[in-house]
């Protein structure tokens, strides 16, 4: 931060908070000390660094946080990273109510799977099913998909946008979220749901009906 002022000035026209790991445990083998090392690098330290850099933030300044569509689908094994993304996503929200009276605009950018190392780190089968629900091309994003979204949200086109989460993603998940199925589900269940469907109907249907036949009763009995 000191670096950046000495080198360009006292003014800061843009922070996007780009810093972010990635872990993925089962919840029974997660540590406290696991829950510090997303925590602090995926929410403290944006939360702060914007702290830092408000101060000295030029009107109308834009802050892009990164966020992930982790934060909506919720991986398996990645209760850590899809809970930092999701509070990043509520920090963008508050802050942008914040500092939009002195102009500023405060937005986060969710990308789906995008080359690089961290995507290294995500299980396979989860980014097999990803891709193909990712509606354009069925491919990974590239870096250059994701900074024009980024470019876009700093300039001055999108000066009216505050406060939203733009999917980076290619249409991942347009259709609605995805669920992770390691293995067939038992025919039971399947059964179960659909008597439980066919019982509700029914019961609906007859509430309806004991409804209707109750204001008859009524109408009838004030005629009388």
């Amino acid at each position: 931060m000191a670096a950046t002022l000495k080198a360009f000035g006292d003014n800061i026209d843009i922070l996007v908070n780009n810093a972010g790991v990635l872990l993925g445990r089962p919840i029974t083998e997660t540590t406290p000390e696991d829950y510090a090392k997303i925590f602090d690098v995926n929410v403290r330290a944006p939360l702060l660094m914007t702290k830092a850099v408000v101060p000295h933030l030029r009107a109308p300044g834009r802050i892009i946080m990164m966020s992930s569509v982790g934060s909506k689908i919720g991986p398996p094994q990645m209760a850590l990273y899809a809970g930092s993304k999701a509070a990043i996503e509520g920090i963008t929200r508050s802050l942008a109510q914040e500092l939009g009276g002195a102009g500023h605009t405060v937005n986060a950018v969710a990308p789906g799977p995008t080359e690089s190392e961290m995507l290294d780190d995500v299980p396979k089968d989860i980014v097999e099913t990803q891709l193909k629900t990712t509606a354009v091309e069925h491919r990974v994003g590239t870096v250059d998909d994701v900074a024009r979204i980024v470019a876009w949200l700093a300039s001055e086109d999108a000066r009216w946008v505050s406060g939203q989460t733009i999917s980076a993603s290619g249409g991942f998940c347009s259709k609605g979220f995805y669920l992770v199925i390691h293995r067939p589900i038992p025919y039971h269940y399947i059964i179960y749901l659909f008597v439980s469907k066919v019982v509700y109907t029914l019961l609906l249907f007859i509430e309806i009906n004991l409804l209707l036949l109750l204001y008859l009763n009524i109408l009838l009995s004030s005629n009388y």
